[in-house]
């Protein structure tokens, strides 16, 4: 959509996507969005409900938790949507997960995945790390875990390997 405030105007895009018979919706935000940019969100589940939405965006977790100045995308946006389960981002060369509750009660996983300026020794930084997600839609869960094919290693600490309860039957 054009954001008449915003030099990247058009940036925001998103995706629907099946995966054993379920649907899903991926929001993807640009960088630093603002209110215009959490407004058309909000027309896109709106048009969408009910569809287990993925957001995705540059800036919003960092390694301590919220990234100063972007709070307003938990508050105006994914807290006020239950059908929002999770959110990922990077621009933070870290990983970090934070876990809230939406106004339905729920559990809502977000988390930061940014491995480009990491140092494994004896490689190029990131050493080609990334993020991988398993939806298993018969056992209600995501299984998450950080693997690099050039290492051929995971890396295993909390941030990097975990598993999401996800209801994918309502």
């Amino acid at each position: 959509p054009s954001n008449p405030s915003m030099p990247y105007e058009g940036m925001n895009t998103w995706h629907k996507f099946e995966g054993n018979g379920y649907n899903f919706l991926n929001i993807a935000l640009q960088f630093d969005p603002n209110d215009h940019d959490l407004r058309w969100a909000q027309k896109i589940i709106n048009e969408n409900p009910g569809v287990p939405t993925i957001l995705t965006t540059h800036a919003y977790i960092n390694g301590g938790g919220y990234q100063s100045g972007y709070t307003n995308i938990w508050h105006e946006f994914v807290k006020l949507n239950p059908q929002v389960v999770m959110t990922i981002n990077g621009h933070i060369d870290a990983e970090h997960r934070v876990i809230d509750t939406n106004i339905a009660g729920q559990q809502v996983h977000q988390m930061l995945v940014d491995y480009q300026g990491t140092e494994f020794p004896g490689y190029f930084q990131g050493a080609g790390y990334l993020r991988t997600m398993e939806f298993d839609t018969d056992a209600s869960v995501v299984r998450v875990k950080s693997y690099s094919p050039i290492t051929k290693s995971y890396l295993t600490d909390g941030d990097s390997q975990f598993n999401i309860p996800l209801n994918f039957k309502q």
